[in-house]
């Protein structure tokens, strides 16, 4: 990695080095295009993110030995019932952001793909990028992987409605599992979290905040409750960070440019996951710009289980007494195992 820019036209100019750009961008360069991935940041990787990994992402070609911990049950709290997603095997893991960001990075430039850091975009035309420096980079295909606050996007003049507020402490108590926690009254239509991690647990709580909870009231209802069950754990203001989640989705492909991950709003509205379906993104739209007859199965699957995620979010929105039936439903139907098979199948 370097800032250094020698070359002035590339096949495909991707903005932005998270997970869904540098799927992106192995796959385009192991397929013989030039690739170029401008990085804002000075370092790649690090992201406030909880740092959930399923079975599904490992598929998609993560190495297990980046993972700081492996999980075989989730274990789930409702007002009414506790319990677990329990699963022979491990199907569940916690991952360092700043480790998953260099090894992608090292895996995209073993191919071929050059990607510079420490480059702010100012704009974007129909076949240039121009950067802080006044350079002009030109390109045939531009995709916007730079999330949630997408540049690319902005530019695109896509409306972005919907989105949600999530927050996390990283503590220094080793918790031993992941849990979830789903209370309507407390937290709306989200859920708060604890995921485990070698050097720290994560705990945070996440929420569309259209309807049920403003973003000050949600972190207020947050306190109360972690000082109420974990009244050992330090929760220092220092240790806290924010980030919001997009999950407005209005399309991925316009004309030479195209969208990806949060930046397009790829991530579910009811869970918050975005890793998969930013990598699943990613991997697709690279796949369509080298074969435009390419049918992107994989990107109508997610778009279709993002919208059955988000029905359901909607339905909960609409009333807090629905939201704890639903919350209530999702206990008893636990304890009769009648989703562990259906959650599993979720995860992997």
């Amino acid at each position: 990695m370097s800032k250094k820019i020698t070359v002035k036209k590339y096949d495909v100019i991707i903005i932005g080095a998270g997970p869904a750009g540098l799927s992106a961008a192995k796959i385009l360069a192991e397929n013989g295009k030039t690739v170029l991935v401008l990085e804002k940041n000075k370092v790649i990787g690090p992201k406030v993110c909880a740092g959930g990994l399923t079975t599904k992402d490992f598929k998609l070609g993560i190495n297990k030995k980046i993972a700081d911990k492996f999980f075989s049950k989730v274990v789930l709290h409702t007002p009414l019932f506790d319990d677990e997603i329990k699963d022979d095997k491990p199907f569940v893991a916690t991952v360092d952001r700043g480790r998953l960001g260099k090894r992608m990075v090292k895996e995209a430039e073993k191919v071929g793909a050059e990607i510079k850091i420490d480059v702010e975009v100012k704009d974007i035309k129909n076949a240039f990028v121009e950067i802080a420096d006044g350079k002009k980079i030109y390109y045939k295909y531009l995709i916007g992987a730079d999330g949630s606050n997408s540049l690319v996007r902005k530019i695109l003049n896509i409306k972005k409605e919907t989105q949600m507020i999530a927050f996390h402490y990283k503590v220094a108590e080793r918790l031993p599992d992941i849990e979830l926690f789903f209370n309507a009254e407390l937290f709306g239509a989200g859920y708060a979290w604890i995921f485990p991690h070698k050097d720290f647990t994560s705990i945070g709580c996440g929420a569309d905040i259209r309807f049920l909870v403003d973003a000050q009231q949600l972190e207020e209802n947050f306190k109360k409750w972690a000082r109420e069950n974990y009244p050992k754990v330090q929760f220092k203001v220092d240790d806290r960070e924010a980030w919001y989640i997009n999950y407005d989705y209005r399309g991925h492909e316009f004309g030479n440019k195209f969208l990806v991950g949060d930046a397009a709003g790829f991530a579910s509205g009811l869970t918050g996951e975005g890793m998969y379906f930013a990598m699943i993104s990613g991997i697709e739209i690279a796949k369509k710009i080298i074969d435009p007859e390419y049918n992107q199965s994989k990107l109508k699957e997610i778009i279709a289980l993002k919208k059955k995620h988000e029905d359901i979010l909607n339905l909960m929105e609409k009333n807090k007494v629905l939201s704890q039936i639903e919350y209530n439903l999702l206990g008893l139907a636990q304890k009769s195992r009648l989703l562990d098979s259906l959650l599993i199948e979720e995860f992997c």
